[in-house]
């Protein structure tokens, strides 16, 4: 799995990269596969603007390409912290359905086959 993690409008700290390693790359991770090599998440962090003073001005996206699929997250908070951990709620959440509907399709395929193989065979 490769990582892209990028900063906008301020200076990315070690306690950020360690907070989103934490919240957002470990549990991808766990759902994904880390030896899948058709995966890429990418990760931006910072703030809306420069001259904000008041109101919800940090932000998280996450894009996470997964073979042909992309499944992107974004959200903003007043906290640094709280938007990262807004992106990764959601996309654990994402991921759960991309990956459910894709058994559920090969399941529905299956059930076909076997339909008309019953057919044929009677």
């Amino acid at each position: 799995m490769k990582i892209k993690l990028k900063a906008t409008n301020t200076t990315l700290t070690s306690a950020i990269r360690e907070w989103v390693d934490l919240k957002l790359v470990g549990p991808v991770e766990r759902l994904v596969g880390k030896k899948t090599d058709a995966v890429l998440l990418e990760i931006d962090f910072g703030k809306s603007t420069k001259h904000h003073k008041k109101g919800d001005i940090w932000f998280a996206e996450a894009n996470l390409t997964l073979g042909g699929a992309i499944i992107r997250v974004e959200s903003s908070a007043s906290d640094a912290h709280a938007a990262i951990d807004n992106v990764a709620r959601e996309l654990k959440e994402d991921i759960k359905k991309f990956t459910s509907k894709k058994t559920s399709k090969a399941r529905a395929k299956e059930r076909s086959l076997k339909g008309r193989i019953k057919r044929t065979l009677a």
